[in-house]
């Protein structure tokens, strides 16, 4: 019944695609040894401007070849004049001058698809049909390439492969020098292995090669950046400050050994509380952290004063909040809480964004006491309150803000 009311329902609507006899041609799957497949059922029909074209493999194996050319046909009215054949752009109408591409939906699946006017006017339309699979390509788009060659670039990154939305895909090909770099960053392997190697006891340390690796990635990420928007300030600054809030946030569970303040219950009380708050619901918390780090200063490649308002615009516009929810459906979390990490990463106001600490009356009291000797400020919000903390010049100083997030 699912599948009745999925892709043959549908169909029963607009049977007027398929009920005429004016339009009809039938055509030859020609595999690449020249062989006409028999097991092969090819056929365009339509009412108007629109058309349809179905293709049918009956047989328990696997085929490819092309449509190019209809069977031979005789046109009604012309008595015994010979037989013609029509291309299959003749038969979808295409315009075939370089340049012009088509999309088309395939009820069977759902997906998208692009097809170049010229290469199925010059070679046909190349298909691989595994057992049984079939194809009903409708809602036919002309489109003409734009100056960029937007339509050129995807129609050979794809390959023949469909996709849900052909301009979504479009936008996501612009998109790629930065949304390849940062999926390799949520990751849900690279995430697991950031959240293994945390230090664990104050005499471990980070390695090397953990530092370098992410080093790494991030450089790839800001070349994605740069890429896209033609700027490129202040990279050294921001790899600087990404290292120190990564290393803090592997470190967070043995701050308060390794820089204790001894007499101070309140600051014991505090860090032990943000190393508890990370640890649980590990994956969620984890995958938050990560991608704020990495994505929260984007912005200041452009060398703006308004860092938090660029980066907010970027990430909705650079398309990170989908990389980041897919990364979490990765991780096994639910698409709640996925869409919540998502909220919780991307940056929502220029000023320090108000995050759920959901902080104890006594935690917040000794957060909201705690003044230490320092020269930076690190703003804790929680709630209908704030809490600003002096925090002691230490290399986790201007770290601990995003830590704070997921306590």
């Amino acid at each position: 019944m699912d599948r009745h009311r999925r892709e043959i329902a549908p169909l029963l609507h607009r049977r007027a695609l398929f009920a005429g006899i004016e339009n009809f041609l039938f055509y030859d799957f020609v595999t690449p040894n020249g062989w006409v497949d028999e097991n092969v059922f090819a056929y365009t029909n339509g009412i108007g401007n629109q058309r349809a074209l179905v293709v049918v493999h009956n047989r328990f194996a696997s085929t490819e070849g092309w449509i190019r050319t209809s069977t031979p046909f005789l046109i009604k009215g012309q008595g015994s004049r010979p037989l013609v054949q029509k291309s299959l752009a003749e038969g979808l109408g295409l315009h075939t001058e370089e340049g012009w591409y088509t999309i088309a939906r395939d009820q069977a699946t759902g997906q998208e698809y692009l097809f170049s006017n010229a290469e199925i006017a010059r070679n046909g339309l190349h298909l691989s049909l595994n057992a049984y699979e079939y194809h009903v390509f409708m809602d036919f788009q002309q489109v003409k390439d734009d100056e960029w060659q937007s339509y050129k670039q995807l129609y050979e990154y794809l390959n023949g492969r469909g996709v849900p939305n052909i301009q979504e895909a479009i936008r996501e090909l612009v998109l790629r020098p930065v949304l390849t770099a940062a999926v390799k960053i949520i990751h849900p392997g690279y995430i697991r292995y950031l959240v293994e190697s945390r230090l664990k006891t104050p005499q471990q340390s980070l390695s090397v090669r953990l530092l370098e690796e992410a080093e790494g990635k991030y450089h790839r990420l800001l070349d994605g950046a740069s890429a896209i928007s033609g700027y490129n300030l202040n990279r050294n600054e921001m790899l600087s400050s990404m290292k120190l809030t990564l290393q803090t946030a592997l470190s967070i569970q043995i701050l308060s050994s390794r820089y204790p303040l001894p007499g101070s219950k309140k600051y014991a009380q505090a860090m032990g509380y943000l190393g508890s708050g990370i640890s649980q619901n590990a994956d969620a918390h984890w995958l938050t952290l990560i991608g704020w780090i990495f994505t929260a200063n984007l912005g200041k490649i452009a060398g703006v004063e308004d860092v938090s308002g660029l980066s907010r615009s970027w990430f909705d516009e650079w398309r990170l909040s989908k990389a980041i929810f897919d990364s979490g459906i990765g991780l096994g979390l639910n698409e709640q809480q996925a869409s919540r990490a998502v909220s919780m990463v991307g940056p929502s106001s220029g000023r320090p964004r108000p995050v759920d600490l959901k902080l104890g009356a006594e935690i917040h009291s000794a957060l909201g006491d705690l003044k230490l000797i320092g020269r930076k400020s690190v703003c804790y919000s929680g709630g209908r309150s704030e809490a600003t903390v002096q925090v002691i010049e230490t290399p986790t100083q201007s770290a601990l803000s995003p830590i704070a997030r997921l306590a």
